[in-house]
């Protein structure tokens, strides 16, 4: 895993690629929290679970509906992962200011690429999922048994309800961009708010 270490605005940050997959975000997670990092944001990519959410509008996860096959080794299924508030809400004023649609609802991590069915994606819609990834679970659930403050934001790359692709869109390339820079002015908000 390539982390690098250095200073945004006098910030000291750390930025890694911590996988695409539940067992990925887990080891990463572990080592992070092992590294008493302060705050942990996940950014990536997601598939939307509602028709009105379009390519490239930015997903803020509230919190997660665990279908990977990670966490039940760490928590029992009636185990709630959040997200820290504090950081939800700064994430959510600093994408306000990119000219960006902001999302906020639960989001549904499942090991199970190719196995989002009908009936799967339904009833995960019925728990209030809005969007699908195959990270935030693991990254979170780890993050928040070890108090470590954690949050996740992700650019829609897909619509499961609608069909439609995003991975060549110009909208879903923009939003990732102004992904990282949310992530990064977020890492300044947060600095601002403890002084």
């Amino acid at each position: 895993y390539a982390v690098y270490t250095g200073y945004y605005e006098g910030i000291k940050v750390a930025v890694g690629n911590g996988g695409r997959f539940s067992p990925d975000s887990a080891i990463i997670a572990e080592i992070l929290c092992a590294g008493k990092v302060e705050t942990i944001i996940r950014a990536g990519s997601c598939g939307a679970l509602d028709e009105n959410i379009k390519i490239g509008d930015i997903v803020l996860a509230t919190g997660v509906i665990r279908g990977d096959g990670v966490t039940p080794y760490y928590v029992d299924k009636d185990y709630k992962t959040v997200s820290d508030k504090t950081i939800l809400d700064a994430l959510e004023k600093v994408a306000a200011n990119e000219g960006v649609t902001v999302r906020k609802g639960l989001m549904w991590t499942t090991d199970a690429l190719l196995r989002e069915t009908r009936d799967v994606v339904e009833k995960v819609r019925k728990e209030g999922a809005i969007a699908v990834d195959m990270v935030s679970s693991a990254m979170m659930t780890i993050a928040q048994l070890n108090h470590i403050k954690s949050c996740s934001i992700s650019a829609v790359s897909d619509n499961l309800i609608t069909g439609q692709l995003g991975f060549m869109n110009p909208d879903y390339y923009d939003a990732e961009a102004k992904l990282i820079k949310i992530c990064l002015d977020t890492v300044k908000e947060l600095d601002a708010q403890k002084k």
